[in-house]
């Protein structure tokens, strides 16, 4: 169970890093390819055009975010080497990753793109699968013998 919550801790970085690096790096030529991603802007103009917001709010809007997500891919990653075995540590990650899509999914809603509220939704699925794949993997490292040895 062990390799699987590494996994899919592996997954939660590249979400997260890729999808945040995304907010800076769209339509970008860097060093081996080009990165093509999605152009939020567009989108996020036009959400902010139908809520009344300015629009001069859309890029740092989209930075904090993009922000917000590499710094969970950095959480996430430390998971495997540090959190693994502590369950509170392990349930505040949960629930910080849930938040985020239930934040994602409340926007979504008040700006009335219901694809992209399914997409969160979905999303939010599987942190609560998450969830229970990582609190298995704690229960069953906290109860397995240690290997390091005491003198």
């Amino acid at each position: 169970m062990h390799r699987l919550s590494n996994v899919i801790s592996a997954y939660w970085v590249l979400f997260w890093g890729l999808n945040g690096l995304d907010k800076f790096c769209h339509s970008s030529d860097l060093i081996l390819f080009r990165w093509h991603g999605k152009d939020r802007s567009t989108q996020f103009t036009q959400y902010f055009e139908r809520l009344s917001f300015p629009q001069d709010y859309v890029s740092p809007f989209l930075y904090f975010v993009g922000i917000w997500e590499v710094l969970l891919a950095l959480i996430f990653m430390a998971i495997p080497f540090y959190y693994h075995r502590n369950k509170q540590k392990l349930e505040q990650i949960a629930t910080l990753n849930a938040a985020t899509f239930l934040a994602f999914c409340g926007f979504d809603i008040i700006a009335g793109d219901r694809a992209e509220l399914l997409e969160h939704s979905t999303y939010f699925i599987l942190v609560v699968i998450t969830f229970f794949v990582y609190q298995r993997a704690a229960s069953q490292n906290a109860s397995a013998p240690s290997t390091s040895s005491t003198a």
